[in-house]
């Protein structure tokens, strides 16, 4: 079976520990690995010998991809990238992703998923999508995967099941699709979940490679045929509508099939939804920080391992600290979250924009101050690892070397720096940074300039 991650989004729901530069399923939520990397890694068992991942994700997120694809055990060959122009939602996403693999493939099964929810039990879910490829590939289908509510949620979309007709394979039971409904009213939800008859939405899905294509030839021929013509995808895709594949093709079509999910979901649209999922300790709190807590109950709390957090007296609460901002507010209020990661973006505050830990495949900076014409990070590079070979238009760079050994590559120059040491690196200069030794180099940049962003960099060796 196929496998389509869709990696997008921009990460105002679960500020400040996402950014746009560092979206939800980018970051790390109770694990070592990101929500991306947690979702490849259940993902590969269902790969058989010719299958392949297909990512859809934006230029911005690719070279991080890739970063966290290389800490995992995944075949370059296994693994294709579709780089989409700008977001147009998940019908053209899909739907590239489908006429690619059939190009490839004339046949088969694939399973849509995105990449930042969070699933407990990943056998039994691996073991459920494994089935619903089976059924698919029998009779050309299209398989939902349904999560039975667990309160009457008003922020999901939800799929009334039917009892007629019900398919039975391998100890699953297959409803036919009667409906979709749009996320409604607390009353309305009250009901929906009283009657047994309606489940979440979960955004995944399981089809017969050739069921997709004919139904999306049928009820959205525009984006097929703009895709299907074109060899240079980019330059078509800003002019794709920005529709989702539940609008564009899924309420369109007759013969959809709900499986409902026996595996814990979420799609982690909150800080409430991730308190919900992680483990509660004797107080009912989710603890992912090096707190100390008197008469804290009820709460998430979120921090970095290298600083403590005090609280004192608080219940139902929601805290997340990171480098260079801290959010509190109570877990009644985490819809808000959003709010002020727009107020952020419209302010012009880097905050909401760039994370402060950068992660790289060499290693990661984490930017300590900035100010008119001046920014200072700190950078970590592994053993081995260098930073491409580079030049800056628009600013100059000093180096201080903290731990390890520095290998630098400056204009004709090449020569080491040690710690308690500095070199400096002019404007317009070509340079290069490694790490020849055992241990992490770790060293403090100090940059001086008009521009300091990082699209200033001109790179010469990737």
């Amino acid at each position: 079976m196929h496998v389509i991650l869709l990696a997008g989004g921009k990460g105002t729901r679960l500020w400040p520990l996402s950014r746009k530069g560092l979206p939800k399923h980018l970051i790390a939520l109770g694990s070592s690995s990101s929500l991306f990397q947690e979702t490849v890694k259940r993902s590969i068992s269902l790969l058989s010998e010719d299958d392949i991942i297909v990512v859809v994700t934006n230029k911005d997120q690719e070279r991080l991809l890739r970063s966290q694809l290389s800490q995992l055990d995944v075949p370059e060959s296994k693994v294709l990238f579709l780089l989409e122009e700008v977001g147009r939602n998940t019908a053209p996403a899909v739907a590239w992703a489908v006429i690619e693999l059939l190009r490839r493939s004339s046949s088969g099964a694939a399973v849509m998923l995105p990449c930042d929810h969070q699933i407990g039990d990943v056998a039994v879910f691996q073991d459920q999508v494994s089935k619903a490829g089976q059924v698919v590939e029998r009779e050309g289908g299209i398989v939902l995967f349904g999560i039975f509510p667990s309160y009457p949620s008003t922020g999901y979309g939800y799929i009334q099941i039917g009892q007629d007709g019900v398919k039975e394979w391998d100890g699953e039971r297959f409803y036919p699709v009667r409906a979709f409904k749009e996320k409604p009213d607390k009353d309305t939800a009250r009901t929906y979940l009283e009657s047994g008859q309606f489940l979440w939405n979960s955004g995944m899905l399981v089809f017969s490679l050739s069921a997709f294509y004919s139904n999306a030839k049928e009820v959205m021929p525009d984006i097929i045929n703009l895709l299907e013509s074109n060899q240079d995808v980019s330059s078509i895709y800003p002019s794709l509508p920005s529709i989702s594949i539940d609008y564009a093709m899924l309420e369109k079509i007759s013969g959809l099939m709900c499986l409902p999910a026996r595996f814990r979901w979420s799609d982690l649209g909150s800080w409430s939804a991730v308190y919900e999922m992680e483990k509660k300790d004797s107080d009912g709190n989710v603890v992912l920080a090096d707190m100390i807590g008197l008469d804290v109950r009820n709460s998430l709390v979120i921090g970095q391992s290298n600083k403590k957090i005090g609280l004192i007296g608080l219940s139902g609460m929601v805290v997340v600290d990171t480098h260079d901002s801290l959010l509190v507010c109570p877990m009644d209020k985490v819809q808000e979250v959003k709010a002020i990661a727009q107020r952020l973006e419209k302010d012009g505050e880097l905050s909401w924009r760039d994370p402060a830990k950068v992660e790289r495949p060499w290693g990661y900076y984490v930017v300590l101050d900035r100010g008119p014409r001046f920014k200072t990070k700190r950078i970590v590079v592994y053993p081995g690892k260098s930073l491409s070979l580079q030049r800056h238009q628009h600013r100059s760079e000093h180096w201080v070397v903290l731990q390890g050994v520095a290998s630098v590559k400056r204009g004709e120059e090449e020569f080491c720096v040690h710690p308690n040491e500095s070199t400096y690196i002019p404007v317009g200069v070509i340079h290069k940074l490694s790490n020849p030794g055992k241990i992490p180099l770790e060293i403090i940049e100090v940059q001086n300039g008009e521009y300091l962003e990082e699209d200033d960099i001109e790179r010469f060796d990737e």
